[in-house]
């Protein structure tokens, strides 16, 4: 089911968010001669297979993340009670306003819990997976690294709302979103970066990288360091609309991070081609940062947030132990999301 999700989050994000949004700026372009009635009629298609992908994958997201979330608080995954308190806390307030929001738009106060709410469960998650001594410590620096973005979004959503009680909160709240050529921007790099030597690449247990998993990621990775190069407005334009993820045009003439930025892109899909290769394991950790890295850095619907949710619990499910796999397997608790592996 995990699988299936990835699978339907990636189809929104292409169609819904990029391919869509570039269509529709097209059709409200007056240089575009693209024959109005034809590209009309193809947006309008577009637009219901994506409300309709959308609605799909954000529906079963929520079952997804509800059952992963009950595991966590009937204390299935061994995290401390305090954790599952928490986690039990926020989710009882998330799940039902999501829910809310999948069947009609929320009124009143009720929208400002949401970001305070999905704030406390992607906290209390880490931390758990943080606090988990079975994990090994490579697993958990990646955890921590590819949470980083969601937690950061909950925490600016969460102090909204305080801006017009109390201008230096909403001051604050401004600069750190302004921040670093994007904060945003260097979380993201920081992601891709951490796919392979942190989840994928394990020397110690004999899983490095492949010389089939790194060719087979060269060609993708060609193209997006061409692009790069070659047509980084089209680049910036797609991150934006699909992971909010903002570039800037200044950039275009700074070699050594226009390469960084295709090593970025190397790298993940490398990480993801050997994570793949691996059996079932692997490949709910694979499904695991697809969900992480497809809810992006700007939320926009109750979506994103189930996505990072659902992620989480997969990554923290799925990775290894430190110590072996038949160890790993026996202290691994019960009520995972992905079946292990045999």
């Amino acid at each position: 089911m995990v699988a299936v999700l990835a699978l339907g989050a990636l189809g929104e994000l292409v169609l819904r968010r990029v391919a869509l949004h570039r269509l529709v700026l097209l059709r409200s372009d007056p240089l575009a001669d693209l024959g109005g009635g034809s590209l009309s009629t193809v947006v309008a298609a577009l637009d219901w297979l994506g409300l309709l992908l959308g609605y799909f994958t954000a529906t079963l997201a929520l079952i997804v993340a509800a059952a992963g979330l009950w595991s966590v608080v009937c204390g299935r995954r061994g995290h401390s009670r305090v954790v599952r308190l928490a986690v039990a806390l926020a989710a009882g307030v998330l799940l039902p306003l999501v829910a809310a929001g999948l069947v009609g738009p929320l009124h009143g106060r009720l929208p400002l819990l949401l970001a305070p709410a999905a704030a406390l469960t992607l906290l209390g998650l880490l931390s758990g997976g943080l606090a988990d001594t079975r994990i090994a410590w490579r697993q958990r620096l990646g955890l921590a690294i590819v949470a980083a973005p969601a937690c950061l979004q909950a925490g600016l959503a969460a102090v909204e709302p305080w801006a017009a009680l109390r201008p230096w909160v909403g001051g604050v709240a401004a600069a750190v979103a302004r921040l670093p050529g994007g904060l945003a921007t260097t979380l993201a790099v920081a992601q891709a970066l951490a796919v392979l030597p942190l989840f994928a690449w394990r020397p110690g247990r004999g899983r490095g990288l492949s010389p089939g998993a790194g060719m087979l990621a060269l060609v993708p990775a060609l193209t997006l360091t061409v692009l790069l190069f070659h047509r980084f407005g089209l680049v910036a334009q797609a991150a934006y609309e699909g992971l909010g993820i903002v570039l800037p045009l200044g950039e275009t003439q700074n070699t050594r991070l226009l390469t960084l930025y295709a090593l970025a892109g190397w790298g993940s899909l490398a990480g993801f081609t050997s994570l793949l290769r691996e059996g079932p394991l692997g490949r709910g950790m694979a499904a695991g940062l697809v969900l992480v890295l497809a809810a992006g850095a700007r939320w926009v619907g109750p979506l994103p947030v189930l996505l990072a949710i659902v992620g989480l619990l997969q990554l923290a499910a799925c990775a290894p132990g430190r110590s072996g796999a038949a160890q790993d397997r026996a202290a691994r608790p019960s009520g995972e999301l992905t079946p292990p592996r045999t």
